[in-house]
């Protein structure tokens, strides 16, 4: 007789128990790409979420059965995952520091695969995904702070534009190169 030895990684802040602003513990399982485990609250993600959180929990919501925990995989790495629950729920990720790769995957998936907000919204000053690249842009320097300005542009985030051009008040014109400029729509 063998014994099986299973093991796996569960969030720290979204752990078995944690309830945030819920009255209940968590009711489901997201399972990150890359394996780790986010216990969170089906009704805070179908009310942050326009689609269902991609649909990949409408058929938990269809079947749900009080004190199951379903899993649901979701395409997204837990570093990604876990800022995207943060604004989900309304909450600070300020002490992970995300790099700009992360908030950039972030943006993504809320904007198009969950469809958290709309891009009003996302630009606000009051959004937790707003702060954390304002941050990136204080924490880094000029190089971070030209990384959320193209961002900006991009997304057509003019508040996160501005508040992130604060930082590039030093920057020397002659630095400018085309491409940077082809990338924020000059």
């Amino acid at each position: 007789m063998s014994l099986i030895v299973s093991t796996f990684q569960i969030s720290i802040i979204f752990h078995p128990h944690a309830r945030h602003t819920q009255p209940c513990d968590p009711d489901i399982v997201l399972v990150s790409s890359d394996g780790v485990r986010f216990h969170v609250h089906l009704a805070v993600l179908l009310t942050a979420s326009a689609n269902g959180f991609a649909e990949a929990l409408m058929p938990m919501f269809l079947s749900y059965v009080p004190y199951f925990l379903e899993e649901a995989p979701v395409a997204e790495v837990a570093a990604t995952l876990n800022i995207v629950l943060h604004v989900a729920y309304g909450m600070s990720a300020h002490h992970f520091a995300p790099n700009i790769e992360t908030l950039t995957n972030a943006l993504t998936a809320v904007r198009t695969h969950y469809a958290f907000f709309s891009p009003p919204h996302l630009a606000s000053t009051t959004c937790s995904l707003f702060s954390l690249f304002v941050d990136y842009a204080i924490r880094g320097g000029i190089e971070s702070a030209k990384q959320v300005y193209c961002i900006a542009a991009q997304q057509h985030l003019e508040p996160l534009a501005i508040a992130s051009s604060e930082q590039l008040l030093s920057l020397d014109i002659a630095t400018i190169t085309d491409e940077w400029c082809i990338l924020i729509g000059a």
